[in-house]
């Protein structure tokens, strides 16, 4: 089942792609229709919070080239939403996890930690200065479990980009060891030639031929009839 998987993903990228993004823009308009959860007290139509998951959703197509850039928009994204006053539920961060997981796979720690702490450090500001949540479930939802749910991608995806790292250099180190064993540079012939020599005090190379068959290093091969 997963052979076949991946097979299609790996013949079919673009639909995959796309597939993945209208997944996500499904679960950020989710989030922002969500309004059982409201804390503000009043009313929100739920078209801008589905706008901006659109826009977070879209940018997505470009996190293979510009992945910095694409949490950069999501981040956006997510945060307008939150000065606008919705609740931020994982439903509505999905683009921006997403951004935030490739990231973490397509780049260095050092720049998936600064990903992390940019957006953590802006969504929290937001929620704090928006002063809306009346209700201090609310407000700890809205400070403290965004940077959870950014944490998460972050740290899925290093691991993920650790594991394919190991597994490349354990694939480069056989393919090393392969040629290593297949094939031997003149240098090398030299070098043994000349240890040969010395070892058995030969003028040249005819006379250590001759010494190898007088020892019986070299059996001479009868001729073929």
């Amino acid at each position: 089942m997963n052979t076949s998987r991946q097979r299609f993903a790996k013949d079919h990228p673009r639909v995959l792609r796309v597939s993945v993004v209208l997944l996500l823009f499904a679960a950020a308009a989710l989030g922002s229709t969500w309004t059982s959860a409201e804390p503000t007290g009043r009313h929100l139509t739920p078209w801008p919070g589905i706008l901006l998951g659109g826009i977070g959703a879209l940018a997505l197509l470009w996190h293979r080239r510009y992945p910095l850039t694409v949490v950069a928009v999501t981040a956006a994204a997510a945060n307008a939403a939150n000065a606008l006053g919705y609740l931020i539920t994982p439903l509505l961060l999905a683009p921006l996890l997403a951004a935030l997981y490739w990231l973490a796979v397509r780049t260095d720690r050092r720049t998936a930690r600064i990903g992390l702490a940019g957006t953590a450090a802006l969504l929290v500001t937001t929620a704090l200065l928006v002063d809306s949540y009346h209700h201090p479930l609310s407000l700890v939802l809205a400070t403290v479990g965004p940077v959870f749910w950014v944490l998460v991608p972050i740290t899925w995806g290093t691991a993920t980009r650790l594991r394919a790292d190991y597994l490349e250099a354990v694939h480069a180190r056989a393919e090393i060891a392969e040629r290593t064993q297949l094939t031997v540079s003149p240098l090398t012939v030299r070098t043994h030639i000349h240890r040969a020599m010395t070892k058995l005090g030969a003028r040249d190379r005819a006379q250590l031929v001759v010494i190898a068959y007088q020892t019986g290093l070299v059996t001479p091969t009868p001729p073929t009839p």
